[in-house]
């Protein structure tokens, strides 16, 4: 049993590793892998990955797009505080 978790981390350790030294831009499938990959190896190993300098380009891309799918929340939330800000003010002004 730990010989084929051993076998499967390192996989997913050598292909995440394969995927962030890639030359060119990281397309949405290679970040969609890296999330399942990462998700498999051991923790000594996202951090050799993650510490690596060789992998600091592709890793900032990949942030960027595990954000995006935050962003439309984040603005919908500052919207809404700056409505309730306003109605807060309006309402106080009005007594």
């Amino acid at each position: 049993m730990a010989t084929a978790m051993n076998s499967s981390t390192e996989r997913a350790f050598r292909r995440a590793r394969e995927i962030l030294r890639k030359e060119g831009a990281l397309n949405s499938a290679e970040c969609e892998e890296l999330k399942e990959l990462f998700d498999e190896v051991n923790g000594t190993q996202f951090m050799a990955l993650t510490q690596d300098p060789d992998h600091t380009r592709a890793l900032r891309e990949f942030d960027r797009y595990v954000r995006r799918p935050a962003l439309p929340i984040l603005v919908t939330m500052v919207t809404l505080l700056i409505i309730s800000i306003i109605m807060g003010v309006s309402v106080s002004m009005r007594q």
